[in-house]
């Protein structure tokens, strides 16, 4: 088992698998994956106050690093082993439903995918080369890179699919949140806040903050929603035009306004997932920036994005993937936030007694 360590431990062994892991971030092997003081220890390590036992092994000034001799000498606290094995089952069905929720989502991808529309935008958006596009349509914007680097993704899927992106969603379903002074507390007070970080994290951890006097509409977000990043750079890896569903962790906290609040039909919400999570679906929404340092997205471009139009069974069979995916992860995060409670209530207070 290895555990990705930045601000805290990261169970996602389906993405980290196989990958190179940055310099900014540790990886710590186990001598046991299977083990269930492995497990133990990692969810000591995921609750808040291992967290904070992992922080106080860092050093340096502005960036922090973590020192290994004392991450290695870190504690780990003594349970009896029937807790110990309660919380093991716990991780260990964490971790398999993180794994379900990654290959729901892929499957889902692959039926828009192998369309051949998809196909041939895929090759015109993931192509590495210079290039130039004779456009001579109207110019809503100025941004010419940003539609030239796509590879005219959204020329091409224009002219072979009818619907746009307004048309699957609600009225108004697009915007961002107003900007507000985030003055940090402590529980009971307050609210759970997420930056756009947080949002896309697999285990969003946020910060704690005074509720601020602006509507809720505008603060909170449905369960039903798509959250995406809507301010950033435009380089690969950053999280500018990631989708994320509100559902896993988002409508149950305050929402930072760099999240763009996406609306979609009853029946559209799982394939605008699906779709725009996609390596196209990236590039169309990429296409909508505007700015310089830190490019926006313009909504009036985001709504006219081409939206595709799958027959009544693959827009059934994406659904029951999407769906599947939502309900093994949601899962999954009930299942780890059991572990830490477990942790935190029965396991530490004995042990610091």
């Amino acid at each position: 088992m290895k555990m990705k360590f930045m601000a805290e431990p990261c169970s996602r062994m389906v993405e980290l698998a196989g990958k190179y892991v940055g310099p900014h971030a540790m990886t710590l092997v186990l001598e046991d994956p299977t083990d269930d003081f492995s497990l133990f220890a990692y969810a000591w390590l995921a609750s808040p106050t291992g967290v904070q036992a992992i922080r106080a092994t860092s050093y340096g000034t502005k960036i922090l690093g973590v020192r290994k001799d004392l991450l290695r000498a870190l504690p780990v606290p003594v349970a009896p082993n029937s807790i110990v094995r309660r919380v093991a089952k716990l991780v260990r069905r964490c971790t398999s439903g993180r794994e379900e929720y990654a290959t729901e989502i892929r499957e889902a991808q692959i039926l828009l995918e192998q369309t051949p529309e998809m196909r041939d935008a895929f090759e015109a958006c993931s192509t590495r080369s210079s290039r130039s596009i004779v456009w001579d349509g109207p110019l809503p914007s100025i941004r010419a890179w940003n539609f030239a680097a796509g590879g005219g993704v959204v020329r091409l899927l224009g002219q072979r699919w009818k619907a746009q992106l307004r048309d699957v969603l609600v009225a108004n379903g697009i915007f961002n949140g107003p900007r507000f002074a985030r003055v940090e507390c402590s529980p009971p007070y307050g609210i759970d806040f997420l930056s756009q970080r947080d949002v896309f994290m697999i285990r969003p951890v946020g910060r704690r903050i005074v509720l601020p006097a602006i509507p809720k509409r505008l603060l909170f977000v449905p369960r039903n929603a798509l959250l995406v990043g809507s301010h950033g750079q435009m380089n690969e890896g950053s999280i500018f035009g990631k989708v994320e569903l509100a559902s896993f962790a988002g409508w149950r906290s305050g929402i930072t306004q760099d999240i763009l609040r996406v609306l979609a039909q009853d029946c559209y919400r799982e394939l605008a997932y699906a779709f725009l999570s996609t390596t196209v679906g990236q590039w169309l929404l990429k296409s909508t920036a505007v700015g310089t340092s830190i490019p926006s997205m313009r909504l009036d471009l985001l709504e006219r994005l081409p939206f595709p139009d799958p027959s009544l069974v693959t827009l059934d069979k994406i659904r029951q993937h999407v769906l599947k995916a939502e309900e093994a992860r949601i899962a999954a995060d009930e299942a780890e936030a059991a572990a830490i409670r477990i942790i935190e209530e029965e396991v530490l207070p004995q042990w610091l007694a």
